[in-house]
Order: C-alpha cells, then structure tokens, then sequence
C-alpha cells in the first residue's frame, strides 16, 4: 500500500483588513487549526502568509468567516526551490466600488480570480489585457485578451 504524504505549502492571501480588531480577529481564525503550521498577519499590508498542509480553499473558507474581503495572491509547494507561482494582483478602492484580482501563472494554467463589491446593477465587463504597462492605464497595456474569440462575460 503506498503512503500518501502531505506537502507543506506557503500561501499568501490579500485580506481587507482595516484595524487591530481586525488583525486579531483574522489571527483567531488561524490560531490552533490542525494543519495551519504558522502563519503571519500585516495589517499594514493587508497580507496573510499561511504554511500548512491545509489546501487553499479549506484556508480561504476560514479566513472569509471573518466576514472581509480575501483573495489567495500566490503560493509555494515547500519541495519546490522556486519562490511564489508568477501573480498580479490589483485592488480596487473607490468611494463605492471595491475588489480585489489576482492573476498567477502556473506551469500549465493560468489562474485568474477576483471579487468586486458596491457595483450598481447591470451589464458590467472584464478585460484581459496581453501587457502589464499601466503607465497610461488601458491604453498602454496591449490588446484585449481574447476579444475576437469570446463575447463579454457579463
């Protein structure tokens, strides 16, 4: 029979986080959870590292009990020698619309995840852009993904 072993992974998750209270609420999420090895809270940079054995989902699920905004922005397999998968993630903060997105590019897949809140109801769309320069916002950043393929995803 053969012994299956679980890998250790770092994740490191964007979390919406505003004060110590929410800080502390996010630690006591964590704290003594079978399979959470350790992991460290920034409140500063609304971050949550995590190594466990624990998968993503199960780690996001106990994190977003908090009832905030969290998205996972990379990970690592501890028997990999390379540093967290290639990712983008962007927040959106505006009077009323807020969200966060995350793109990360894995060796066969690329993973492209995002939560939006305060949006008026109606049509709205998403754009993949081919480059990265935001330098003159959506006009430098290359073509649209796709366009010609696919019809708007809502």
């Amino acid at each position: 029979m053969a012994t299956i072993t679980q890998h250790e992974t770092v994740m490191e998750y964007a979390v919406r986080m505003t004060s110590r209270e929410d800080e502390m609420l996010v630690r006591s999420k964590l704290e003594n959870i079978r399979g959470v090895k350790e992991f460290r809270v920034d409140l500063r940079e609304e971050t949550v590292l995590v190594t466990t054995v624990l998968s993503s989902f199960e780690i996001q699920r106990l994190l977003e009990s908090t009832g905030f905004l969290v998205i996972l922005r990379g990970y690592n397999h501890s028997t990999s020698d390379t540093s967290l998968e290639g990712g983008v993630v962007t927040m959106l903060r505006d009077s009323k619309v807020c969200g966060l997105c995350r793109m990360i590019q894995g060796s066969v897949v690329c993973v492209v995840e995002g939560s939006l809140s305060g949006l008026e109801e109606g049509e709205h769309r998403v754009q993949i852009h081919s480059g990265g320069d935001i330098t003159r916002g959506a006009n430098s950043c290359g073509g649209v993904y796709g366009e010609l393929e696919y019809k708007y995803l809502w």
